[in-house]
Order: C-alpha cells, then structure tokens, then sequence
C-alpha cells in the first residue's frame, strides 16, 4: 500500500487505538511504522503484508507438522492392531 497524493496511508478516515481520534495515518519512515496525524502513536508496520505472510506460513507449517505427527502416531497404532489380527490369525488356523 502507499499514500495518496497528500501523504495520507487511509483513504478514510479510522479511530486511532491510542488516542480515539480520527486519523488517516501518515508514514514515518524513521519508525518503519504508519503513525497517527494526532498523537503520533503507531498504527501499524510498514512491512505489515510481510509480517502477516510470515505468520501465515509459519502456523500454516506448524499444523502440517501436527498433523504427521498424528498421521504416524495413528499408522503406529494400525500397525499394531495388524500385528495384533495376525498373531490371533496364526493362532487360530488349523493345521492342514
């Protein structure tokens, strides 16, 4: 995103967590931030779109992670109950 013509980071108008007041943001590029016109309070990081991809794909990573956990930990438990079925199989077949 970038400013429009007079600076601004909104195209309208929103409350500023800090002070309450109205504020369309301006950038500080000092702070990296988008600050509030009032009291100067950060709005939100310049780099938010890089921010908010990065914790996306870090908790998109942690939930395939999660899930193979429990992708092994249930084959481990089919395993046995095969391993299981077999040892009744062996036992209960006849001789021929």
């Amino acid at each position: 995103m970038t400013t429009d013509e007079n600076g601004h980071w909104y195209r309208q108008h929103i409350v500023c967590d800090f002070c309450g007041g109205q504020t369309r943001g301006w950038m500080d590029k000092e702070r990296n931030a988008v600050v509030c016109d009032a009291c100067g309070g950060e709005l939100r990081p310049l780099d938010w779109d890089n921010i908010r991809q990065e914790r996306s794909q870090n908790t998109l990573l942690r939930l395939q992670r999660k899930s193979l956990e429990m992708k092994k930990k249930h084959l481990k438990q089919l395993q046995k109950e095969v391993e299981y079925l077999e040892n009744i199989l062996t036992a209960t077949s006849s001789p021929k």
